[in-house]
């Protein structure tokens, strides 16, 4: 775990030395490769790197900063809020009109890995614990 961790951070320090291509950050593939194996979406890992490089952020920003859609941005802050990683800012203008929402994260990068580390190994011992039970049944089926 420490192993996986300490390669999630050095990721993502390189993603934040690389340079920018006008609005849109270079994202590692690399590091969304390891989100998603950790069980997050690509969009929300996308979502996730951009605001570990500028948080608070609003949509149009990450939709940039991304290089993915409003919905694909909004399907991935919605898995981000449901995990307790990100969080809504709502900011009213001076004028009319309707209030903008800013994301921002819920803690440091440290917390958010091993977040996404623990949820990865429940999800790997619910699998053990259902292939242990697909054993039992094919073994009480031979016998």
């Amino acid at each position: 775990m420490l192993k996986c961790r300490t390669y999630l951070y050095l990721l993502i320090s390189m993603s934040n030395d690389v340079g920018r291509e006008s609005s849109n950050i270079q994202i590692n593939p690399d590091l969304i490769y390891l989100l998603v194996k950790g069980g997050i979406s690509q969009n929300a890992a996308r979502v996730l790197i951009s605001l570990f490089e500028q948080s608070p952020s609003d949509v149009t920003s990450l939709k940039k900063s991304c290089g993915i859609s409003q919905p694909e941005v909004s399907i991935g802050i919605s898995e981000l809020c449901g995990l307790g990683i990100v969080g809504k800012k709502i900011v009213h203008s001076s004028g009319r009109g309707r209030p903008r929402h800013q994301y921002v994260l819920l803690s440091g990068i440290d917390k958010i890995l091993i977040l996404i580390i623990e949820r990865a190994q429940r999800s790997l011992e619910k699998l053990n614990s259902g292939m242990k039970e697909l054993e039992e049944i094919v073994a009480s089926i031979r016998n």
